[in-house]
Order: C-alpha cells, then structure tokens, then sequence
C-alpha cells in the first residue's frame, strides 16, 4: 500500500512538472494565457512590464542563423566596406551575445491583452516569461562600440541622449536605431535636414548610433538592431564594451523641443511649392490632391497625384476673368495644361534635393515652363533655389545658360499658339522647352513652433507678370510673395498670401 501511494505521488510530480515551468520566481502553466500569468504576479509596483521577456525555444534557431549570418558578414565578406579593427571588436562582441528565444509582443498591459485576445499568447510547455525590475537606464552604443549610460530623462528623445554623450561629434550622426526594452526597433532619422516625429527612449532603451563616417551601412546596422532586439533589457549596460563618460551634463531642456515631420504642402498651381513656385519636395507615393487657387485674374482647379515616390503629375483647369470665351458664349475663357515633376536627386547631409518640372507641357502653352529646383532643410526652415524658363522665368534676371551652346535658346517661340484660337488648341512640341529668358526664383517656408498646423512662405518670383497671356500686361509691384498655410486637418489645407504686392491670393 506505501509503495502504491509513493507511485501515485511520483507520478502527480511527474505530471505537475510536464505542465509547468520556472521564470524568474514565477511559476507559468502551460495553456494559460499571458495576461493571467501577469495578473498573478506579486509586487507589481517594482515589475517593469515593457521589459518583459517571452522566451520561446523554437526561435533559438532562426536567431541562432540571424547572429551567424552577422558574424559570416563581418569575417568573411570581401566587400563589407568596415576597417578590419572595427570588423573584429564587432565580431568579439556579437559572439558574446546569447541565443534568448525571445520575441517581441505587441503589448505588455494584462488588461490590453484580455480585451485583444488575439495577441494575448497561450502559453506552452518549454517556454518562459521574465518580468525584470524598473531601471532608469538608457544606453547609446557608438559606431565605434563605445557604450554610455545615462539616466532616463522623460520626454527626451535620442538626439538629447547623444548630444549629453558625444557633445559635437553628435552632429555626425544622421539615423539611429532605438531598440526599446519591449524588443520593438525604430529607425529615426535625427539630422537637421531629415529629422522626423518620433518615440522617444523608454528606460531601458539601447540606442545604436553609427555616425555616417563610422563606415557601417545602414543595411547592417539594420540586421543588428534586429538581433540586439532579442536581448534582455539592460544587456548593453552590463556588457564588455568600453564605456565612455558623458560629453555634458544632462539638459533638462533637451524635454522641451521635439523632432517634426518635414512639412509640404501645395502652391497656387497645386504642385507641391511655396507660392507662385515649386519646389523639388515630393509628397508621399499614393498621394492625390484636389486643390483650387485664385489670384486675379486667373483661377485654378488642379488634381495633382504622386503615383511614385520621384514622380508628380497632374492636371490644371485655368479659367481667366479677364478674358472672354469667344463666340458669343458670355462666361470667361478655360485653358487646359499637364504638369509633371521629376526628382533627380535625394537629399544628404551636403547635397540637396533636386528635381526637374514641366508646367502646361502641352496644348495651348499660354503657362507653359520649365525648371530645375533644388531644396535644402534646416529643422524647421526649408530653403528653395531653383532657374525657370518660359512663364516662371520671364523676368528673365539671368541669362540663359543653354545659349552658350546655341543660339536658338535665346529666343523662346511660341509654337504652342501659333494656330491658336478660342476654339482650337496649339500643336504639343518639345522645341520651346528651356528656351527664351530664364529668371532665379526660390525662397524658405518656415514651419511655426508656436503651431504645428501652421506654415509661413516666402519666395522670390520669376515671373514680372509683363507678358502674360492675351496681351494682358499688369506688372509687378515687388518681386516678392509672401503667405501662410494652415493644415485644417490630415486632408485639408488652406492657404492666403500677398502676391506681385497688389494681389490677394
């Protein structure tokens, strides 16, 4: 009887260890979901939930194979463009870095998770949870592998933490990798001239910040942050790699500016542009914009489309007030024009943006133009440059600089119109294309830190407005315009301006 009641006990054991497993002092049961297994935790005051740790043995190898194909690309690559100092601290610390299982959840919050059942995991036999203590750590790990931890300053976000440890050499680094204690990696940019909205550091947080002299491409540093995102939070801290002291002191005004999105927004002619002008910014593929702009006497319809991220095109519908349809029909005379822009080159941190632009390509031509622009930004200022032919550059301040290479491009003929007619529309040719008088225009927008929505223009036009269409020949009072956009909403932008120092807009 004493041997049968020991087999029976042995055997509950047995059972009750098959169905259960040990993390950190927290027993887990298998077939429990997450959110169970965190309500039952004890001290939760002192749990840091976006540390938490899903450990699943079935990930170790595909992370196994992510950590060889890091180690393969640092020995054995014969292009990987890295000095073979840095190849080598690299590789001496990857291989010091263990094979967790663990993966990343969406959300860590047990009462999120019982309202999303789909992403509240079940959990199995052989896997683990560890829900580490609160730190008030962050730690930036340099392209050179020097490591500096600084306490968690709420509301700064990674530039702030590079700055207090690299001081100037900061200024260097154009995009980091934030990888936050919940296993999440954010890529940000962080320069001034492609600085963006972002998260900021949670305590915890590894920031990777290569400079863009440190030689790492960002394709690697992109598979590292992937590998680094399956470690535990603090792992970095206590690491091997040589710390560093902080450049500075802590800025408790680092809290009060944060990163924004590049602004961009229409002109008149529903090209993204400042005013009369347009710029070499693209606004985002898939984009479409109905737009609708007066300035006497011309005013404008457009649907505009970003069908890629290096292309814009669309078409206008211009009706001008001043001058009748003809024919005895009583309401004022309608032109027809396609636009298509082109970017030629992205922004860096030396070049800037450049992109080529035909205005009312075809038809009738009574707006036709062409022009070269190029951008450049600032945090919150984007400056403008660009040379226009055609009507955007009949000022004509500069002279051509293709008629060194012939004479033709002095003069500009107006094919478009020599047939024209209120009732019949020119002949579409290439041959007026960057001809004729050319003109400077350019200017800034100014993105208002009082007010997120709001926009401030200035621009230098190229136009005089002396030789506008059917003889129409008012002038220019000031070559300067000036106005304001104001974003309603997501999809609503309005904007008002003083144009040629005598036009409302």
């Amino acid at each position: 009887m004493v041997c049968a009641k020991r087999k029976v006990i042995a055997v509950f054991i047995g059972s009750l260890f098959a169905t259960v497993a040990m993390a950190g002092d927290s027993w887990i049961q298998s077939g429990e979901r997450l959110s169970d297994w965190l309500l039952r935790q004890h001290d939760a005051s002192n749990n840091y939930l976006p540390g938490l740790s899903w450990r699943i043995p079935e990930q170790k190898p595909p992370q196994a194979r992510m950590q060889q194909q890091l180690l393969d690309t640092l020995i054995a690559a014969p292009d990987f463009p890295v000095s073979a100092d840095s190849r080598r601290r690299m590789t001496a610390w990857i291989e010091t870095l263990p094979i967790t299982g663990r993966i990343p959840l969406v959300m860590t919050d047990p009462r999120w998770l019982q309202a999303h059942p789909e992403a509240d995991p079940v959990l199995q036999t052989g896997q683990s949870v560890q829900l580490p203590r609160r730190t008030d750590r962050v730690t930036v790990l340099s392209g050179s592998l020097q490591r500096c931890t600084l306490p968690h300053r709420a509301g700064a976000e990674a530039a702030a933490y590079l700055l207090t440890c690299f001081s100037k050499s900061a200024l260097a680094i154009e995009r980091v990798w934030l990888i936050q204690p919940d296993g999440h990696v954010l890529n940000i940019a962080i320069a001034s001239w492609n600085r963006e909205a972002q998260s900021e550091p949670a305590p915890g947080a590894l920031i990777w910040a290569p400079n863009r002299d440190s030689e790492w491409p960002e394709w690697f540093s992109a598979r590292l942050a992937q590998f680094l995102a399956t470690q535990e939070q603090g792992f970095a801290e206590q690491s091997a790699l040589p710390p560093v002291a902080a450049a500075n002191a802590p800025d408790p005004g680092a809290t009060e500016s944060h990163a924004r999105n590049r602004v961009v927004s229409a002109n008149d002619w529903g090209l993204i542009g400042l005013l009369q002008t347009p710029t070499a910014r693209m606004a985002d593929a898939g984009d479409m914009r109905f737009g609708y702009s007066h300035v006497y006497p011309y005013s404008r319809g457009n649907i505009l489309f970003q069908p890629l991220d290096w292309m814009e095109a669309g078409f206008r519908y211009t009706a001008i007030s001043n001058q009748s349809y003809g024919l005895g029909v009583s309401q004022s005379y309608k032109d027809k024009s396609i636009d298509v822009k082109f970017r030629l080159a992205q922004e860096t941190v030396v070049k800037p943006e450049l992109a080529l632009g035909l205005i009312d390509a075809g038809g009738t031509g009574l707006f036709s133009s062409e022009y070269l622009v190029a951008n450049k930004r600032w945090d919150d200022i984007d400056a403008s440059l660009g040379l226009a032919w055609g009507y955007l550059g009949s000022r004509g301040n500069v002279r051509n600089p293709l008629s060194i290479l012939s004479s033709g491009y002095k003069t500009r003929k107006n094919v478009y119109t020599s047939s024209f007619s209120t009732t019949q529309g020119g002949q579409f040719s290439v041959s007026p294309w960057f001809t004729g008088p050319s003109s400077l225009f350019g200017g800034i927008q100014y993105h208002a830190p009082w007010n997120n929505a709001l926009t401030l223009k200035l621009e230098l036009d190229g136009n005089d407005y002396k030789h506008e269409p059917f003889g129409y020949a008012p002038g220019a009072r000031s070559p300067v315009n000036a106005g304001l956009n104001y974003r309603l909403s997501d999809s609503v932008d309005l904007s008002a301006a003083l144009e040629r120092g005598n036009r409302l807009m």
